[in-house]
């Protein structure tokens, strides 16, 4: 009932040999990551007619509260007493009737013309069909360059890196980290970039990455253009580092929504969520929905199982929650990747993800080349940031509609992806209208299979000629 296997969302290709951070262990045993969840906790949201005397029922019964978020409607990490397994917690507890919902503490994993010198090698922001592995076709990326030319700069911008934290002194990250103005004063001790809850320990504001995969997904967002080294989608932004994926790449669910609490009360506007796994978890659930009830963009990435996530759900990815764009992994010739999962309702769009140059965490001028839909994720991630500088007035839906109705549409995307189409940086800066993409019939999405689960807003569409109401989200 409880084994949850976890999806790796990053493939290493190459990295440099020698580590300039101390690895730090991983806290999980080998019996809880065989598992899927911790042992010895459960995450529980009290009803509401319970808020008032579920503290005491806990503390009676010999549970401790090792967490609590208010602003997830009272959703607390339980220490569980002495002897007593996960399983039968969860159904003591629920039996109760004090709970919304009672879980595991599942396991996440990782999933992976500026002038800097590196530039040409990155395919995904220009493909001349060279600069990348094998024989790509030019023009089969993001069309950042001509982007460019419209923003480079989304400096107002904070996205939440949750993930493995950051190299907080790589040279193309410092000038572009946010800057807390609570440091030391909200709970952490230093936290001035971020904060740090991998594992079971303390939580603590250094997230200085202990494993790459975190450092590789904020330069794809934001590394500065400065001559050196690599640049960003977005040149200019402010990165806030959320650790809680240990040197391992596994992170717990508890730690996920201390990150995702965090990014909500310290006004973040975008979350990149370059991890995943099988598990459907309420609290996450939860706490992602409350992100976008203020308004807060969550890019998911859509796993790399190969597998149709309309019929094999991945997650957070696939939560029908319409504050969350999931991204698919594409190469250098515009083809879907071979291990990137898909789904024609579930999953939005590609993102160039395949043999992509980014920092990594060994040295303060260090790259890397990795592969994953977690590395297609920041790309969508940082035009979304860019696209939140051009375009302030927006909903949280109307930018996700900006990016959506002007992919680039290609046949090998087709019945794979709602919008059948790849992100182009270039179109959605200079686009005119944040109306819902497929309301217009030609651009309607494409829905593939007799079991697809659609995820979609149509509030802003047209009315369709003679019609009475607002055009369907999507036409099989």
């Amino acid at each position: 009932m409880f084994k949850f296997p976890f999806v790796p969302l990053a493939i290493l290709a190459l990295a440099l040999p020698l580590s300039a951070q101390t690895a730090t262990p991983s806290v999980l045993s080998a019996k809880e990551l065989a598992q899927g969840f911790r042992d010895g906790y459960v995450l529980a949201k009290p009803r509401a007619d319970h808020l008032a005397t579920v503290d005491a029922d806990e503390a009676r019964e010999g549970m401790t509260i090792q967490k609590k978020f208010d602003r997830f409607g009272g959703l607390r990490v339980l220490k569980l007493r002495d002897g007593e397994t996960t399983q039968a917690a969860v159904t003591r507890l629920t039996a109760t009737g004090r709970y919304d919902f009672v879980e595991p503490d599942a396991i996440k994993h990782a999933t992976t013309a500026p002038t800097d010198p590196d530039f040409p090698q990155q395919w995904a922001l220009n493909n001349t069909g060279a600069n990348g592995p094998g024989s790509g076709i030019a023009g089969a990326d993001i069309h950042a360059e001509l982007g460019w030319n419209t923003r480079t700069s989304a400096s107002s911008i904070v996205v939440a890196v949750v993930d493995s934290g950051a190299l907080l002194t790589h040279t193309d990250l410092i000038p572009n980290l946010w800057v807390n103005s609570k440091a030391g004063t909200d709970g952490y001790a230093g936290d001035v970039n971020g904060i740090n809850v991998s594992g079971n320990g303390a939580s603590t504001g250094n997230p200085n990455d202990d494993n790459g995969h975190g450092t590789h997904v904020s330069g794809i967002i934001g590394a500065i253009n400065n001559g050196n080294a690599t640049c960003g989608v977005a040149w200019s932004v402010q990165l806030m580092e959320l650790k809680f994926l240990d040197s391992t790449g596994n992170g717990l669910t508890s730690n996920e929504v201390t990150c995702l609490d965090f990014a909500l009360s310290h006004g973040a506007n975008l979350v990149n969520a370059s991890f995943g796994s099988t598990t459907y978890a309420s609290s996450e659930y939860l706490a992602i929905q409350t992100l976008g009830a203020a308004g807060i963009v969550f890019v998911a990435a859509a796993g790399n199982n190969a597998d149709n996530n309309d019929l094999s759900p991945a997650y957070p990815a696939s939560y029908p929650l319409d504050n969350i764009v999931t991204v698919a992994c594409s190469d250098n010739r515009d083809d879907s990747v071979f291990f990137t999962s898909y789904g024609s309702g579930i999953v939005d769009l590609y993102a160039p993800g395949y043999d992509i140059l980014s920092l990594y965490n060994t040295g303060t001028s260090a790259t890397a080349i990795l592969s994953g839909t977690s590395m297609s994720t920041p790309t969508v991630t940082g035009a979304l940031a860019l696209l939140k500088a051009q375009f302030p007035a927006d909903t949280y839906r109307q930018l996700i509609n900006r990016v959506l109705s002007t992919v680039d549409v290609n046949p090998n995307f087709t019945g794979k992806v709602q919008t059948g189409g790849r992100l182009d940086l270039a179109s959605a800066l200079t686009s005119t209208s944040n109306i819902p993409f497929n309301n217009n019939f030609a651009s309607r999405a494409h829905l593939a299979g007799t079991d697809v689960t659609v995820r979609s807003n149509n509030v802003g569409a047209s009315r369709e000629s003679g019609g009475t109401g607002p055009r369907p989200p999507a036409e099989p």
